[in-house]
């Protein structure tokens, strides 16, 4: 099971009891976007954001098939969150 550190250190989650139940491993990504030009990732860090779309798992794979590390995977998000407001609010190009 791959999630994000913000799972596992969410008390209300129980997500280790639930690898335990499920007899899977648990993998976390330490993903952090304290530095993150954007308040919404921010966010994150503040506690106000529950994940659970996948990030983790796509941060774990980032790390181990390419090598990524968090401030490489906070800079590509970030230019993705720049991209996303220039355009006024889409990721697909016209």
């Amino acid at each position: 099971m791959g999630t994000t550190r913000w799972l596992v250190e969410d008390p209300t989650a129980q997500i280790q009891r639930l690898a335990e139940r499920a007899q899977c491993p648990l993998l976390y990504t330490q993903l952090d976007f304290s530095l993150s030009r954007h308040p919404a990732l921010r966010a994150y860090e503040q506690g106000f954001v529950k994940e659970g779309v996948g990030a983790g798992g796509c941060a774990i794979a980032a790390h181990l098939l390419a090598g990524w590390s968090n401030s490489e995977m906070v800079n590509i998000i970030d230019r993705l969150g720049d991209r996303y407001h220039a355009s006024g609010g889409s990721l697909i190009a016209n």
